[in-house]
C-alpha cells in the first residue's frame, strides 16, 4: 500500500475516494513531459515561423523597390529609343 497514492474529495454527497498506483503515476508523469515537450516545440516553430514571415515581408518590399526602380529605367530606356529613332 506504501506505493499507492489516495486522494479523497468531500462534497455534499459524500466522500469520494481514488487511489493511483506507481505505474498510474509513472505514466502519468510521462504524458505530462511528453505534454511539456511537445509546448516547447510548438512554441519554437511558432516562433521561428514568425520570424519568416518578417523576413518575407521585407524581402518583398525589397523586391518591390527593385521592381518600381526597374520599371524607371526601362520606361526612361525605351523614351532614349524613340528619341534615337526618330
Amino acid at each position: 500500500m506504501k506505493d499507492h497514492l489516495t486522494i479523497s474529495i468531500s462534497s455534499v454527497h459524500g466522500t469520494k475516494h481514488f487511489s493511483f498506483g506507481k505505474s498510474f503515476r509513472h505514466t502519468f508523469r510521462i504524458i505530462s513531459y511528453a505534454i511539456i515537450l511537445a509546448l516547447i516545440v510548438m512554441a519554437g516553430v511558432i516562433y521561428y515561423l514568425v520570424n519568416e514571415a518578417e523576413f518575407a515581408k521585407i524581402k518583398q518590399n525589397e523586391l518591390e523597390t527593385r521592381s518600381s526602380s526597374l520599371s524607371r529605367e526601362l520606361t526612361a530606356l525605351t523614351e532614349s529609343q524613340d528619341q534615337l529613332g526618330k
